[in-house]
Parts: structure tokens; C-alpha cells; sequence
């Protein structure tokens, strides 16, 4: 009886396995063929994709395979997936890396081969070894130059290279008297940005690792681990130098047992194919969404982006041990700074002070201050601040005006929900009125670059077109850390500022990213940690 109960047990088991099995197959081919290659994208389309990869790869990778196929052998699916995503078509056919040439014959056209520089080491038979027999110098802007345009292609380039890394090159030995190539991996190139190119691949550096699709920076002439050696042209993929304002969309969750088909294949069953392959996201009001809209966000969450720059999600206040380069991570400063960088290559802004000062205090971060109801209207790219005033004990908050329209002014914004959206705008033949954020955060203002009629997002002002404030700004050092025993207000940190020797009033403020002016005061609680800063290269830390 309990044989017969266990087989009987194994049996169903062994079913519903197979089940899931054919359920998962079906829905992902049904993916594939409405989502993946059922569209047929315009080549303004395929570029914009492309481009968004590059503009977003600091904070946003897609990954183009199903979660629970994620392993060595698919890094060729990853790229061929990418390929016909970014296209909307069957363009290129499936198969291993050392078959991309054979397998897709008439679909590509050969750039480069370099297959004569390498050879196999067969002095282990069991672990045969591809290697490089001549380090030939490579440069991609050379090889490519005639299908440039822009300063990235003009259509779509497979890279085949092999990883030097590899322990053993036993496949791509036998490949070879099937007609296979040389390269155990593939690359879309993607294009160049500030003189180096960049690549889209998968690859297991670390097998425990959760993410393996990366954008890698190539510089000029390919990483040291990876050895070029092909280059292929996909055929009717040409693309204009500008294209759609769309990009991909995608919330993936770590994923540490990714070849835990069991796991996954029933979680699939369960929670659906959410996560199967990324969405096509248009921009909205000047933004581009990746997380879905509903509640629940996670701390530190990618909610989409405005110009090149992420917003992610955050709600109250921020520990200073979470302070980043651009200000305390998650809040709407640390927004507005990285925006200003990294969108419009802006040079010159002190990264202090609170919300407010992006109004009150705009000479020393290079702006220039509209109030609310100026005859100057708000402009894509402007930060607008909502506050009470300079003395009303608030930081206010600040955003980063997205789209305008002569009815309504579109925000992106951290720390304060929804992230992004749009607040009605009056014209009363003179000047312009934003309505407010809230009872509490009432339009003050808008700041925007000096010249910035001659500058837009596309093409963003040059450094010199930022102004340097008259005062250069100072680096600062820290001599020592405070802790706060007792309630105080501004007194409290000039005490220790003047006992310190080298530090400076305005460095301490500084440091700690508090607004500095004739009026201002800072509360400090118990328990508080400061910093006290002078401008000077001090080597000297110490705790207090």
C-alpha cells in the first residue's frame, strides 16, 4: 500500500510538473510572438529603444529571457531576444553563440573576422583552451566608422568575442567541424556616448550572481576579458539619428534561485508571466515610467525616469549616514542636484541646502529665480519650489518641471507622491500662476540656468554657458563629528565650531547640507550626529 501510495504520489507530481511545463512554454511563445516580434517597430523606434538602453544603464538593465531560464547556455537567446524586441520581428533565428553565423545566414552580413588570431590550446584534451595568438590593436570607431552616424551606428552591430575567462572551450572545439565560429558569446553594440562604446550582453561572471544581463562600457577597444573577433551587420535594421521617446519597462525582483525550475515554474502559475519579458513604455509628460502604478512601493524603488535621470521612491525622513554625492538619498534635493548633472551636464551648484533655497538662494548654485505670477513663463527642465517663505521653519520641497503646456506644468519629484504629476497653470495676459502642491506648499517659484532659452533637454547647455559663482566653491573637510546631548538651535553648532580649530561656520553647514544665510538657524535634537568642517585639507578625524 505504501509503494503504491508513492507512486501514486510521483505520478501526479511528475503531471503537474509537466503541466507547468507546457503552460509556461505556451505563454511564453504567446509572449514572444505578440509582445516580442508582433509589432514591427519603425526604425525612429528601434533608435529610441536602443539610445535609452545607453541614457539608462546606471540604474536600468532589461533582461529579455524568462527568469526561469536564466543560465550559462542562453546568453546567444539574451542578445537574439534583444535583437528582434528592439526590431518587433522574427530578424534573427535562435541558437548557441558558435552558430550565429550559420544559424542566420542571409539575416547578417560580416563586418570583421579575426578568427585568424586565435587557435586552440589541446594540451589537456579534456579542457580544450581558445587563445589568442595575436593581440592584434582594435579600434571600433575605425572598424565601423562607415556605418556611423551620430556618433553611434547607424543600425544594429552583433559583436561575437570570446571570454577569456571560459574554463574550458570543449563546445567550441566540437563546433568547428560543423562550420562554427569562434566566439563563445554574443554583444549587441548599442553606441557610443562620451567617446566609448557600449555593449549588451549576459554574462556569468559569478555563478551565484542574480542579475547577469549587463551594458558594458567597451571604451574604445573592447574590455580585456573580452576578445573580439566578429562583427555582423543586421540586415534591415537602419535607424535615424533620432529617435522615439520610448524605452523599455521592466520590475524584476533578485532572484537568487533562478535555475530552480520547481520554484519558478509554479510561481509562474501562480503570480502569472509579469515578469517575462519588459514593457514598452512611451514617455508621459516628459517622464519615462518603469514601475507599474500601484501602492506598496519598496525603499529605493526605480519609479521611472526624467531626462536620463531616476526617480525612485522614498517617503520621510533620511538617517545622514544615507547621504550620497548629490544630498540624503531619496529625498527631492538629491533630485534636483543629479538632475542638474546629469541631464543637463551642469557644472557649477553647491549641494547644500534645503528645498526652499532652490528659490532663495539661487546665486550661489548658478540659477536664476522666476516667483510665482513672473512674466517669465516656467520652462521643461526649470526646478520649481513650494514653500511659505524663508522663515517659515520649513525646507519646502522642490521638483523638476517635466512638460508645460500654457494650462498646466508637469513635475517629476522624490519623497513626495505621485511622483510624477501635473498642476494647473494660469496666464493672466502679464505674468504665469502654478497652483499649489498643497495647503502647506504653496508655488513660490521657479529656477531655471542662465541662457537656457538657447538650451533644451536634446541638447543641454555647454559648461560654459554655466555660470561660475563669484566665489569659487571650496571643498570641505571634516575635523570631527558631534553628537547632540541636548535641544538646541544654531548656538549649539557655533560652540563646537569655535572650539575646533580650522573649522568654519559655513563649511559645517556645508557638510551637513544645511541651508547657510543671514537668517537661518538649524535645530539640532539629542542624539544628532553633525559634523563640524573647515575648507582646508585637514588630516584630522576625530570623534566626539
Amino acid at each position: 500500500m505504501i509503494s503504491l501510495a508513492a507512486g501514486s504520489v510521483l505520478v501526479v507530481l511528475a503531471l503537474t510538473y509537466g503541466f507547468l511545463s507546457w503552460r509556461q512554454s505556451v505563454n511564453n511563445r504567446t509572449q514572444y510572438d505578440t509582445v516580442v516580434t508582433g509589432v514591427h517597430r519603425s526604425g525612429a523606434d528601434t533608435r529610441g529603444l536602443v539610445d535609452h538602453m545607453i541614457d539608462y544603464r546606471n540604474e536600468f538593465v532589461p533582461a529579455f529571457l524568462p527568469q526561469h531560464v536564466w543560465s550559462l547556455e542562453m546568453c546567444s537567446a539574451a542578445v537574439i531576444t534583444a535583437v528582434n524586441f528592439t526590431t518587433g520581428a522574427r530578424t534573427l533565428k535562435d541558437g548557441p553563440a558558435w552558430k550565429f553565423r550559420t544559424t542566420n545566414e542571409g539575416r547578417i552580413e560580416p563586418l570583421y573576422d579575426r578568427s585568424d588570431d586565435f587557435a586552440f590550446d589541446t594540451s589537456d584534451p579534456e579542457m580544450p583552451r581558445l587563445v589568442e595568438k595575436f593581440d592584434r590593436a582594435i579600434s571600433l570607431t575605425a572598424l565601423l566608422r562607415s556605418k556611423m552616424q551620430n556618433g553611434t551606428t547607424d543600425r544594429l552591430i552583433v559583436v561575437g568575442y570570446h571570454f577569456s575567462h571560459t574554463h574550458s572551450d570543449r563546445k567550441l572545439f566540437a563546433a568547428q567541424k560543423e562550420g562554427g565560429t569562434l566566439n563563445s558569446h554574443l554583444m549587441l553594440l548599442l553606441g557610443k556616448r562620451d567617446g566609448r562604446w557600449y555593449g549588451y550582453h549576459m554574462l556569468h561572471s559569478d555563478p551565484d550572481e542574480d542579475f547577469p544581463f549587463k551594458i558594458a562600457s567597451l571604451g574604445e577597444d573592447m574590455p580585456e576579458n573580452f576578445d573580439l573577433i566578429y562583427l555582423w551587420e543586421v540586415k534591415g535594421t537602419v535607424m535615424p539619428s533620432k529617435g522615439s521617446a520610448i524605452a523599455f519597462a521592466q520590475e524584476l525582483q533578485p532572484y537568487a534561485s533562478v535555475q530552480n525550475k520547481v520554484t519558478s515554474l509554479a510561481s509562474a502559475y501562480v503570480f502569472g508571466d509579469t515578469d517575462q519579458f519588459p514593457r514598452i513604455q512611451h514617455e508621459v509628460d516628459g517622464v519615462i515610467p518603469i514601475a507599474q502604478k500601484h501602492s506598496g512601493y519598496r525603499k529605493g524603488q526605480l519609479l521611472g525616469f526624467v531626462g536620463n535621470t531616476a526617480v525612485r521612491h522614498h517617503r520621510g525622513s533620511t538617517p545622514d549616514k544615507e547621504r550620497g554625492d548629490y544630498g540624503l538619498t531619496g529625498q527631492c534635493v538629491e533630485l534636483a542636484n543629479r538632475y542638474l548633472v546629469e541631464t543637463w551636464g551642469f557644472k557649477n551648484l553647491t549641494r547644500h541646502g534645503d528645498a526652499d533655497s532652490y528659490f532663495y538662494d539661487t546665486r550661489s548654485k548658478g540659477l536664476t529665480s522666476h516667483k510665482n505670477g513672473s512674466s517669465v513663463k516656467p520652462r521643461v527642465g526649470d526646478l520649481i519650489v513650494f514653500d511659505k517663505g524663508p522663515t517659515d521653519g520649513n525646507p519646502g520641497h522642490v521638483a523638476i518641471v517635466s512638460a508645460v503646456t500654457d494650462k498646466s506644468v508637469c513635475v517629476a519629484q522624490q519623497n513626495i507622491g505621485p511622483w510624477h504629476m501635473c498642476l494647473d497653470m494660469t496666464h493672466d495676459g502679464d505674468s504665469w500662476h502654478v497652483e499649489e502642491l498643497n495647503d502647506d506648499l504653496p508655488c513660490t517659484g521657479w529656477s531655471s540656468m542662465p541662457h537656457a532659452s538657447s538650451c533644451t533637454v536634446e541638447e543641454p547647455c555647454s559648461e560654459s554657458m554655466a555660470p561660475t559663482p563669484k566665489e569659487p566653491i571650496r571643498a570641505t573637510t571634516m575635523l570631527t563629528t558631534v553628537t547632540v546631548n541636548k535641544k538646541g538651535l544654531q548656538q549649539t553648532v557655533r560652540a563646537h565650531v569655535a572650539r575646533t580649530e580650522g573649522a568654519n561656520l559655513e563649511a559645517t553647514f556645508a557638510c551637513n547640507g544645511w541651508d547657510f544665510s543671514a537668517e537661518a538657524t538649524h535645530k539640532v535634537y539629542p542624539k544628532q550626529v553633525y559634523k563640524v568642517c573647515g575648507w582646508y585639507p585637514i588630516n584630522l578625524t576625530t570623534t566626539e
